[in-house]
């Protein structure tokens, strides 16, 4: 039990306004740990970190509670700046639109070129992309009122045009296989049609601006979107259906109609996959969720009214992920009533802005190591106007050290409507109430090892921050433990200071002298860069009468 504690004392957060259970059970259920970390990041929007150990392994989940109710809080979806024939990250995609205080990755997409999402997006009653083709994959609902909802959606689209003529359409801004279907884009897809090619057979476009044809293009190459209008196109048969059926002059109207669902009463609505939970429980899946796996989901509380976005990491060392079921079980535990699966895998990403944070952060972990380019995306956007100051967190980059390896402390403000504030530094004050030490700027340098706590006064509102100071440095510890380089390429390596009694922590860069002892590269701070002869090096981390090597080749 010991080791468990020690594994996991390096991902708790030292903050103001976080509320942390850890929890040892030996039960049915197998859970050995569990620490939940629980802060709210803005007014009806609270985060919730869930670490927990069981007879699987290690759980690592990401939960937004999201109450739709709450005055000056909105969702929107996020997608590429080129239009949705194209994917990006859900970091960049968030960083295009102001105050989003969460985000997660949302629908499953086509790996095809161009890209496109499989089910649909609306905002507002317009359809940014059309439902999905086929009736198994679920569409996540939040209607005027604020009541969310997820179901399978039937639909139908058509053109019309002045002349009676009605026209079949397949979907809007979403990709069929080299066009073979009738399709209609406009500039939520990207700003050029895909014009004639040789892999499009006899490509048809029309193009309409403010209900009127003005061209019907036929193998010709790629054309502007209309800003204020849109393109029909199709190849093959389709192609001709077009062409006979559309001429410069007619007016066209599009019609979408969702079975069940007024188009006008949408407020915003995204395609996933399955149905994870009906009723309060687990339902009966309409696609395999087999292995573990990261997973991302969307769960509805029982009135409706509260969004549940969650995260499970996977594909990691030390987390597995879960697989369908065991997602639907996490799902209710955390309260959904209903609830639809996401993209997952790779894709799985969660984004929060944390209480006092300016800007939103990863807080997952992406199996690919890093984030993937994906399709869409939900977010959280706080639309409260700035207030007066409310109170601040206060962190300090590492919460271990060593007897005169000076901490970095870091201050952040939030007013009564918790958006965050710009702090100004020359208004910090920093006073020490347990322990030993100097303050230089925002640096604390120990001099007494033990417990020290550390407190903040900014405009009036205080708060604290604990840092354990460790006896005497005993050895360093490189990571990694060796590496094996390219010409020119670079790494970044990390000193662990380790006392006598086994405990480490981060040695920051500035206190270390490096030496590569052949001279096969250079040295910026902790990053290594090889040079361009080949051959076998050692590098040596030193500080004071310490030192530690690696083998380099």
């Amino acid at each position: 039990m010991k080791r468990v504690k020690k594994a996991v004392s390096a991902i708790g957060l030292v903050t103001i306004m976080i509320s942390s259970s850890i929890t040892h059970v030996f039960a049915i259920d197998s859970t050995v740990y569990e620490k939940i970390n629980k802060e709210m990041i803005t007014t009806g929007v609270t985060h919730e970190h869930i670490l927990r150990f069981n007879k699987d392994g290690w759980l690592n989940a990401n939960v937004v509670y999201v109450n739709l109710d709450s005055e000056g809080i909105e969702l929107d979806l996020l997608q590429s700046s080129n239009g949705l024939a194209s994917k990006e990250t859900l970091s960049n995609m968030a960083n295009m639109k102001d105050d989003v205080v969460a985000a997660i990755n949302g629908d499953f997409f086509y790996a095809t070129t161009p890209d496109s999402p499989i089910g649909a997006m609306i905002k507002d009653g317009k359809i940014i992309s059309s439902p999905v083709f086929v009736h198994d994959y679920a569409t996540f609902l939040v209607d005027q009122n604020n009541i969310a909802s997820v179901d399978y959606w039937k639909y139908d689209i058509y053109a019309a045009t002045d002349k009676g003529r009605i026209v079949p359409i397949t979907s809007i801004n979403k990709y069929t296989h080299e066009y073979q279907s009738i399709m209609m884009i406009d500039r939520n897809w990207g700003t050029e049609t895909p014009g004639y090619n040789p892999n499009h057979y006899d490509m048809v476009e029309v193009v309409i601006v403010d209900d009127e044809v003005i061209e019907v293009r036929r193998q010709q190459p790629s054309t502007l979107i209309p800003e204020n209008g849109y393109v029909l196109l199709a190849s093959q048969g389709n192609a001709q259906v077009l062409f006979d059926n559309f001429q410069v002059g007619d007016i066209v109207n599009v019609r979408t109609n969702i079975h069940g669902n007024n188009l006008d009463d949408i407020k915003l609505a995204l395609g996933g996959g399955t149905i994870l939970v009906k009723d309060g429980q687990t339902a009966n899946f309409t696609q395999g969720i087999t292995g573990n796996n990261p997973r991302t989901a969307i769960g509805i509380s029982k009135d409706r009214n509260q969004l549940i976005l969650v995260t499970v990491d996977g594909r990691h060392q030390s987390f597995k992920g879960v697989d369908g079921a065991g997602l639907a079980k996490l799902m209710v535990e955390l309260g959904s009533h209903e609830a639809i699966i996401m993209d997952g895998g790779g894709s799985s990403t969660a984004l929060i802005r944390g209480l006092g944070e300016l800007d939103s952060k990863l807080v997952n972990y992406p199996s690919d190591g890093a984030e993937r380019r994906i399709i869409n995306g939900l977010a959280v956007v706080s639309q409260l106007e700035e207030a007066e100051l409310e109170g601040i967190k206060v962190e300090i980059n590492h919460d271990k050290s060593f007897i005169g390896v000076a901490r970095e402390i870091t201050v952040k403000a939030y007013d009564e409507n918790n958006n965050p504030l710009k702090v100004d530094g020359s208004q910090l004050k920093y006073a020490i109430k347990s322990g030993e030490g100097t303050f230089s700027a925002n640096k604390f340098l120990p001099t007494k090892a033990g417990k020290t706590i550390i407190e903040v006064d900014y405009l009036g509102k205080k708060a604290e921050v604990t840092l354990e100071v460790l006896n005497e440095l005993a050895m360093l510890k490189i990571v990694p433990e060796s590496l094996r380089l390219s010409y020119s390429q670079t790494a970044s390596l990390k000193v662990m200071g380790v006392d006598k009694k086994g405990y480490s922590t981060v040695i920051d860069s500035d206190y270390i002298a490096w030496k590569d002892e052949i001279g096969l590269g250079t040295f910026n701070g902790g990053t290594y860069t090889a040079g361009d002869q080949a051959g076998r090096t050692t590098l040596t981390a030193t500080i004071g009468n310490k030192t530690a090597s690696i083998p380099v080749s």
